[in-house]
Parts: structure tokens; C-alpha cells; sequence
């Protein structure tokens, strides 16, 4: 049996080896013998689609006005939008149906930040009763407010995150207007000019409906957006992804130590990894996570392609099991459940011999059933099988590796997730 070696880990320890991680995560070094086949963390969650509408800025079906024009990622990740058409203001808009209901409308825009004086009007209005609006301007050089409501934050060198709110609080309105106009004026004040011109880099349009049928709270924690894409930080480019919107799971901000969560909820919620990972020989599974309130057995956190490889499963008796080629093997938790809504570390471990063990918090648990000879497949988060037993969790971090870490390697990865999140007490 593989033999866990830990080092006496404290916070301070912990905080040291996340600063080695850090330039990892940053610049493509790696303090691990092998590379993760995959790795999903909180920061690759950077812009997450917000509820019920979202789209990017390049969508052909928006209305351009004024002689506007967007050109898809100038910059790999951005849309350009020019006015160039000096006999008249560009902008681009458009409308969605909405609940008749006292409901606020977030909307949120990152826009590139401009190094000389240029102003930007940012509209959301309510119609169809008493109409509602709200109309600002911000000089996207300075990023102050010059009128209206919305505020722009810096979050980076090179763009602001403006978000600007409308309330819904006329009956009978039942239509939502949004638009932007990227080059308002050049001069800084709150005056239209028809002959400013310019470009901007603009990201990810999206907006979000803050409505309790699709606001969802954990713990206290409120969500911050559904998830079609969680990017794999482990420079493999597997990406985790969902393309149907009932089927994203939300983002939990700021839930364990100031780092967001990916809450699956239990019912249709689930990522498909792009590519499917198979581990023939000796692996590591490390996830940090919250259990939430299911009531079912054989949930899959991490799951393989079809009912014979369902990956690691957790259910209510107090067991985990992991499953390949149709062998399941069971591990009992016993003492206080680790899957409670306190966070935990799991970690597996498949040796060169086969042999599965398992660790819970720091706590050494033994498989029932250790050996498994056959190759581990995983290609989903949240469920197996294309959404097939799904488990309602939080996911704060999923790192597969496809060796046994050495104690080093080991050692890094736990000060790694200690530094990190020192409310798991390891």
C-alpha cells in the first residue's frame, strides 16, 4: 500500500509553496515531476457566462446603428468596435422579453481602457408600462462616472468591467432594452458629439437577471453566474464545458477563503471535459469540495463515459467509490462525514501495484476493495455518462495527474491547497 508522506504544513508553510504554484499558474513553471492531465481552479472562472442572457458583442443578430462595425478577436479574446462613420453616432443595442415583475437587470461589459480622455454611454431601459431607464456615461481613460448609476473597475492593465443596473419596477413592462455607445465624445463631458470616432476592444457582453428562480444561494454565498466553459489550467487545453444553459452549473463567489465555487446542482448541472482522459497506470485525483444537500447514492464527482466507468462516486451511507472497466471499489469514511457542508480535500492515489488509496482532510481512509487493474476514464464534472447521476456539490478545484507524485511533488501540492485554503485545517 502506498504510504502517504506528510510534512508538518502550516499556514505560513502552506502560503510559501503557493507562491511556487502561483508562478506556476502564471508563467507555465511547474514544481511537479509530471504535468496534470487537467486542472480546474477558481481563477480560470473569469468570465463566466451570467444568468439567462449572454452572448458576445460580435452576435449578427444585435442591432449596429451609425455605421458601427465589430470585428470578432482582434486581440484572441476580444471584439473590436469601430465608428468610423463621422456623419452620425454608432452604437449597437438590442431587446429581450422580460418578466412583468419588480426585478433589477445587471449588466455587466469589460471595455478596453483607453489612454487619452473618451467617453462611453451605457443605456438599459424597461418598457411596455411605465417605462424605466437607466442612462450613463464614464470617460474610459479615467474610469470615472460622469453620469447615471454604472461603475467601472479595473480588472487588469488593459480593461474596465462596467456594470450598470436597471430595476424593473413599472407593471406591465415587458421588454428589455439595452445599448451601448462606445465613442459617446473624446472631449469628456456628458455631450453627444456626432464626428468622434475611434475603436475599442470589447469582451463578453452579459447580463444577469437577479430573480430568486435563478439566483441561487449556498451557505450564504451568493452565485455569480451560470458556467458553459470552465478553462483546464493545466496548459493541456482540456476544457470542461456545457452548451445547454439548463445545464450549466452556477459560480458561488467568494465561497471557501475568498475563492469562488462551481455549484452543481444535483439535477441536470454537468461539465464534459473536450477530450476524454484515461489513466492505464498510476494516477492522482485531488479536489477540493463541498457537499451540499443530496439524498442519492453512486453521485458522480468526476465521471467516466458510460455506466462500466462511472470515476469517483460519493453517496449517503458515508462511501466512496471508484469505478473502471464495471470493478467498483468502495472506501467507508466513518467518524463525522467529510462530506458534510464543511470543505474538504480528497485525494486518490492508484499505485504501480493497482492499489487505491484515499485521504480525506488529512485523514488516511482504506478501500474495502483496493486493487482495480483496469484504466480509469474521466470526461465529465458533476455527473458520468453524459448526465447521468448527477451530484449536487461545490467544486472548488479538480486536478487530475497521471502518475503517483513523488513526496516533493506531494509536499507542493499540499502547502499548495493549505496556503490556499486554510479553513480545511491541513
Amino acid at each position: 500500500m502506498a504510504v502517504l508522506i506528510r510534512p508538518n504544513i502550516g499556514i505560513g508553510v502552506g502560503m510559501e509553496y503557493w507562491s511556487i504554484l502561483s508562478q506556476f499558474h502564471s508563467f507555465g513553471w511547474s514544481p511537479l515531476a509530471v504535468s496534470p492531465s487537467a486542472w480546474f481552479r477558481p481563477e480560470s472562472l473569469v468570465n463566466p457566462n451570467l444568468q439567462i442572457y449572454s452572448d458576445q458583442v460580435n452576435n449578427a443578430a444585435w442591432t449596429k446603428s451609425g455605421g458601427l462595425t465589430v470585428t470578432a478577436d482582434q486581440d484572441g479574446v476580444a471584439d473590436e468596435v469601430e465608428d468610423a462613420n463621422a456623419g452620425g453616432i454608432g452604437y449597437y443595442h438590442d431587446s429581450f422579453t422580460v418578466p412583468d415583475n419588480s426585478v433589477p437587470y445587471t449588466f455587466q461589459l469589460k471595455v478596453e481602457k483607453t489612454a487619452s480622455t473618451h467617453v462611453a454611454k451605457f443605456k438599459a431601459q424597461i418598457t411596455g408600462g411605465s417605462a424605466v431607464s437607466e442612462d450613463s456615461k464614464i470617460n474610459l481613460n479615467t474610469g470615472a462616472t460622469l453620469s447615471g448609476s454604472a461603475v467601472a473597475t479595473s480588472v487588469d492593465a488593459n480593461y474596465w468591467l462596467i456594470t450598470w443596473t436597471v430595476t424593473n419596477n413599472g407593471t406591465g413592462n415587458t421588454t428589455l432594452y439595452w445599448e451601448m455607445v462606445p465613442v459617446y465624445n473624446k472631449d469628456g463631458s456628458t455631450s453627444q458629439d456626432n464626428s468622434a470616432l475611434g475603436t475599442l476592444l470589447v469582451k463578453n457582453h452579459q447580463f444577469e437577471v437577479a430573480t430568486a428562480a435563478t439566483s441561487y444561494v449556498a451557505n450564504g454565498a451568493t452565485a455569480g453566474g451560470i458556467v458553459a466553459l470552465w478553462p483546464d489550467s493545466s496548459g493541456n487545453g482540456n476544457d470542461a464545458t456545457q452548451g445547454t444553459q439548463a445545464s450549466m452549473p452556477v459560480v458561488v463567489a467568494d465561497k471557501l477563503d475568498g475563492f469562488s465555487g462551481v455549484f452543481f446542482e444535483g439535477v441536470d448541472d454537468f461539465l464534459t471535459l473536450d477530450s476524454l482522459i484515461t489513466m492505464p497506470g498510476p494516477f492522482e485525483l485531488w479536489a477540493v469540495l463541498e457537499k451540499e444537500t443530496y439524498t442519492l447514492n453512486n453521485v458522480a464527482i468526476v465521471g467516466g463515459p458510460d455506466v462500466s466507468n462511472r470515476g469517483l462516486l460519493v453517496n449517503t451511507a458515508q462511501t466512496v467509490n471508484m469505478e473502471a472497466g464495471g470493478d467498483s471499489d468502495s472506501v467507508t469514511l466513518g467518524g463525522s462525514n467529510p462530506l458534510g457542508t464543511d470543505p474538504i480535500l480528497l485525494r486518490i492515489q492508484r499505485d504501480a501495484s493497482d492499489n487505491l488509496t484515499a485521504e480525506f482532510n488529512g485523514v488516511d481512509v482504506t478501500f474495502s476493495t483496493p486493487n482495480n487493474v483496469n484504466d480509469f476514464l474521466f470526461r465529465y464534472l458533476g455527473a458520468y455518462n453524459a448526465g447521468i447521476s448527477e451530484v449536487e456539490v461545490i467544486l472548488h478545484e479538480v486536478v487530475l495527474v497521471p502518475s503517483a507524485l513523488v513526496a516533493d511533488d506531494r509536499t507542493n501540492m499540499l502547502g499548495h491547497f493549505a496556503g490556499r485554503y486554510p479553513t480545511l485545517g491541513i
